[in-house]
């Protein structure tokens, strides 16, 4: 399930191209979403790994954000995606929160780095995070990209036709 999304659908915008068969008109829709939507997880890589973020930590048991980005084609558009389930809150910020062990345990174990054992808690009074967004930071310059990768691969099945 993907928690932090953008969907990416220019046939309505496309529609308007006067005078071109309709099936061009798909085919132009369908790879501009697809190159607006490599543009954005393009960009947002590019983000993190300029350091305009948070500070990817060593890799744990799960996912890194990095890893769970990505887009994938959708009907005759496309997603965007981050769906690592910590996403949501490095995007957003959190408030001070108790966290309790799952159902049916009895306490709480994680291996802060460094350390070299287990930590283990009945409950942890966790403090909040700040906000360090990723995903939807630094939009206008992003969707400029997108127009741009877009107006490109339109331009590429247009001029095939020709």
């Amino acid at each position: 399930m993907s928690l932090l999304n953008i969907e990416i659908d220019l046939s309505a915008a496309l529609a308007r191209l006067t005078g071109q068969p309709a099936a061009l008109v798909r085919r132009a829709g369908i790879l501009a979403a697809k190159r607006a939507a490599e543009q954005y997880a393009d960009d947002v890589h590019d983000y993190i790994r300029a350091g305009h973020s948070y500070t990817p930590g060593p890799p744990r048991a799960g996912q890194t954000i990095e890893q769970g980005l990505g887009w994938h084609a959708q009907g005759e558009g496309a997603v965007v995606f981050a769906q690592t389930p910590h996403s949501v809150y490095v995007e957003y910020d959190t408030r001070p929160h108790l966290i309790r062990p799952k159902p049916g345990r009895k306490a709480l174990r994680w291996f802060p780095g460094g350390t070299g054992g287990a930590m283990i808690r009945r409950e942890v009074h966790h403090p909040g995070t700040t906000a360090q967004p990723f995903f939807f930071a630094d939009l206008p310059a992003r969707q400029g990209r997108m127009l741009d990768a877009a107006r490109e691969a339109v331009a590429e099945v247009l001029g095939a036709a020709s």
